[in-house]
């Protein structure tokens, strides 16, 4: 089973972007022109704090968020899930050294990491795999999956626990 990257959610932080664009740019027409009324000096609009704010938002929104919008469209990515485990594509091509095997992961968990953030949907590694990963006794074995494919993490998580179940028992055989 593929899951793709939703063009829908991209589309909509995309817009998102543009609409908080469009208010730092009406923000900063009002910042220049009212100071302009004043007779402010230039050079002392120059090094105001919220004039640089706004130019910097402005810049992101128009600049950086198509350019990783598009970079994130291109890319294609989705997440595959098999009988021997869950990997990333790539424009349809499994990312090497992607491939986490079913029995790799301990559990699947749909939790709040922290007080009233949203929940998220993670694997827990097993002890063999977090040694093998590098990952010591004080760290967190659990690993959030991304976000940003056709279905939300609540949709997915019943998706990955009846895989994780049915695939993990077909590999202890």
């Amino acid at each position: 089973m593929t899951i793709g990257t939703s063009t829908r959610t991209i589309a909509l932080i995309l817009l998102s972007a543009l609409a908080v664009g469009i208010f730092l740019l009406a923000m900063l027409a009002i910042i220049l022109s009212s100071s302009a009324e004043q007779g402010t000096d230039w050079a002392l609009i120059a090094i105001n704090f919220r004039v640089w704010a706004c130019v910097l938002g402005i810049i992101g929104c128009f600049v950086f968020a198509p350019i990783s919008a598009i970079l994130r469209l291109r890319r294609r990515e989705s997440i595959v899930l098999s009988p021997t485990g869950v990997a990333m594509a790539r424009r349809g091509e499994i990312v090497p050294n992607s491939l986490l095997p079913w029995n790799d992961i301990e559990k699947i968990v749909f939790e709040r990491p922290r007080a009233l953030a949203p929940r998220v949907l993670s694997y827990v590694f097993t002890e063999n795999a977090a040694r093998r990963f590098g990952i010591s006794r004080g760290m967190s074995r659990q690993r959030a999956i991304s976000g940003g494919f056709e279905l939300s993490h609540r949709h997915l998580y019943p998706i990955f626990l009846a895989a994780h179940e049915k695939f993990s028992q077909l590999e202890n055989r």
